[in-house]
C-alpha cells in the first residue's frame, strides 16, 4: 500500500514537474524570438543593412517595457522577416515619383507665372506711357494743322510764323519717329508674354495629365495591408519611407508576441497605420498594457488558459456529438 502510495506520489510529481516545465517554456516573451531575413526584394530600393537597422530599431519599443530582450537576429532562425515586392509597393513608388514630378511642375509653374506677371507688368506698364505719348503727339499735330492752316490763309508774310512752324515739324517728326520705336519695342514684348501664357497652360496641362495618367493606371488607392503575420514570419509589402517602415515592423513584431489590434488610432496595434507619431515613435499606454498583460504572465496563468480552453473544447465536441446522435431516427 505505501509502496504504491509513493509511486503515485512520484508519478504525479513527475507528471505535475513535466507539465510545469512543458508550460513554462510556453509562457510568451520568456525567450527572444529569433529571426532572420528570408525573401529580401531589392525593387524597395533599401539595403540588407538599413533593413537590419530598421527591425533594430522596431525591437526597442517593446523590449524597452520590460527591459529584457524579446528579439534576436540569428541567422539559423526559422522565423523570417520577408520584403514582399508586389503591387502595393509599386503603387507608393509611382505615387512618390508622381508627388516630385508636381512638385517640380508646380515650381516650374509658380517660376513662369512670376516671370509672366513681370513681362505683363512692364508691357502694360510701356502701353500705358506709349499710348499717353500718342495721345499728346496727336494733340501737338492738330494744333500744329491748325497753325499751318491758319497759316496759309494769312497773307504768309510773317516770316518768324513760318519759321517756327518748320521747327515744330522737324521736332513732331522726331517725336514720330520715338513713338514708332517705342511702338515697335512694345509689340516685342507681346509674344514673348504670350510665349509665357502658354508655357503656363502647358505646365497646367501636364500637370492635370499626369494626374489622369496615374488615376487611370493605379486607381484611386484604399486600405491595404502593409505587413502580415504570418506565424511564422513576417511578410512586409509597402512602407513609404524607413520610419514608416520601422512603424510597420513595430506592429507586426507586436502580432509576433501575440498580441491583437488596439482600439485606439494611436496606438502602434491599431489596424491601420494613421494617426501614430513616427517621429520619435512611442507605444501608447494600450500598447504597453497589452505587452504587459502577455508578456508577464506566470505558469499558473498558462496552465489556467489551457485547462479553460481544453474544457472549451471538450464541452463543444461532448454537446455536438450529443446533437448529433440525438438527430440520429
Amino acid at each position: 500500500m505505501r509502496t504504491r502510495l509513493i509511486f503515485w506520489l512520484c508519478f504525479i510529481g513527475f507528471v505535475g514537474g513535466l507539465l510545469w516545465h512543458i508550460e513554462s517554456n510556453r509562457l510568451p516573451c520568456q525567450k527572444p524570438i529569433t529571426y532572420r531575413i528570408g525573401t529580401f526584394d531589392r525593387q524597395f530600393g533599401i539595403t540588407q543593412t538599413s533593413f537590419l537597422e530598421a527591425l533594430a530599431e522596431a525591437e526597442r519599443p517593446w523590449e524597452e517595457v520590460l527591459g529584457r530582450n524579446l528579439f534576436q537576429y540569428d541567422l539559423a532562425a526559422s522565423f523570417q522577416i520577408n520584403l514582399v515586392f508586389d503591387e502595393r509597393q509599386a503603387r507608393t513608388q509611382a505615387q512618390q515619383q508622381l508627388a516630385s514630378h508636381l512638385a517640380d511642375n508646380i515650381e516650374d509653374r509658380n517660376s513662369i507665372t512670376a516671370s509672366y506677371q513681370v513681362l505683363l507688368e512692364q508691357y502694360q506698364k510701356a502701353n500705358r506711357v506709349y499710348e499717353s505719348a500718342r495721345i499728346d503727339f496727336e494733340n501737338q499735330v492738330s494744333t500744329y494743322n491748325a497753325a499751318v492752316a491758319s497759316w496759309n490763309e494769312s497773307d504768309r508774310t510773317d516770316e518768324d510764323e513760318l519759321e517756327r512752324l518748320q521747327r515744330q515739324a522737324k521736332a513732331l517728326e522726331k517725336q514720330a519717329q520715338a513713338l514708332e520705336e517705342k511702338r515697335q519695342s512694345i509689340n516685342v514684348l507681346v509674344p514673348q508674354v504670350n510665349a509665357l501664357a502658354r508655357s503656363e497652360q502647358q505646365k497646367v496641362s501636364e500637370y492635370n495629365r499626369e494626374i489622369t495618367n496615374f488615376t487611370e493606371h493605379y486607381g484611386t488607392g484604399g486600405e491595404f495591408e502593409q505587413g502580415l503575420y504570418t506565424g511564422t514570419g513576417i511578410d512586409i509589402y509597402q512602407f513609404d519611407d524607413k520610419s514608416h517602415l520601422r512603424a510597420v515592423l513595430v506592429h507586426e513584431l507586436g502580432h509576433a508576441l501575440a498580441l491583437d489590434h488596439a482600439t485606439n488610432p494611436q496606438s502602434i496595434m491599431y489596424p491601420l497605420l494613421q494617426e501614430q507619431t513616427l517621429e520619435p515613435l512611442k507605444l501608447s499606454a494600450e500598447d504597453t498594457v497589452a505587452l504587459r498583460t502577455q508578456c508577464e504572465r506566470t505558469t499558473f496563468d498558462q496552465i489556467r488558459q489551457d485547462f479553460g480552453t481544453w474544457v472549451i473544447f471538450w464541452q463543444t465536441l461532448l454537446t455536438g456529438s450529443t446533437k448529433a446522435a440525438s438527430a440520429t431516427p
